[in-house]
């Protein structure tokens, strides 16, 4: 393994111009140190995961950590960042459904991924606060709030962001309870989902559905 990381590292140092060697260079590091994280928790070694072993694990000097991160929760905080982009939002957000739609469909996608990666998912809840975990998912939100206003054109801006917020820091939640079904679930994914959305976008003023 530690051969295979050094041969990684020392392919992409030599391409490019300085720049882009430099630009390279930063990628790669961050790479290493991420894998050695996934590595960490896929061998249950989370109680273990510190500056010091992430460093020894990659291959790469405590320095080089800090030169890149300011302390471990802001390495996670990235690497939960692009592990959420990699749910294919762009392509929800250039489609054009409505916004009740596309929160069902990030809904049931994050349930997936859960489903899928459930010991990263655990870890990043006991160490990453609910709000950065809501800053995150307002930010993936906030490019489809646009269509708030499209749907409903009664909406202020104001408004279109309290509803953003609102349904970030409820998606947090849902998360969080569909990782506490531990073993059997009590639906699947997909009624989950449309379950909860048909809440969420209940208004009893009007006795309608956005």
């Amino acid at each position: 393994m530690y051969n295979n990381l050094t041969r990684v590292k020392n392919s992409a140092y030599r391409k490019g111009t300085n720049g882009m060697a430099n630009d390279v260079r930063t990628q790669v590091t961050k790479r290493l140190l991420k894998d050695a994280f996934h590595s960490m928790i896929a061998r249950d070694m989370e109680n273990e995961i510190t500056v010091k072993s992430l460093c020894k694990m990659a291959q790469v000097s405590r320095v080089t950590f800090y030169t890149h991160y300011k302390d471990i929760y802001e390495m996670i905080l990235e690497d939960q960042t692009e592990n959420l982009r990699l749910l294919g939002i762009e392509e929800l957000y250039q489609s054009k459904r409505c916004y009740k739609e596309i929160t069902e469909e990030l809904i049931l996608r994050l349930l997936v991924h859960i489903d899928t990666n459930e010991k990263l998912y655990r870890y990043y809840f006991s160490v990453i606060k609910d709000n950065y975990m809501e800053i995150v998912i307002r930010d993936l939100l906030s490019h489809i709030s646009v269509q708030v206003g499209e749907y409903e054109k009664n909406l202020y801006p104001e408004l279109v962001k309290m509803f953003v917020n609102y349904h970030a820091a409820g998606i947090i939640q849902i998360m969080r309870q569909w990782m506490d079904y531990k073993g059997q679930k009590p639906c699947t994914r997909e009624f989950y989902a449309k379950e909860l959305v048909s809440v969420m976008f209940y208004t009893k003023q009007r006795d309608s559905f956005y």
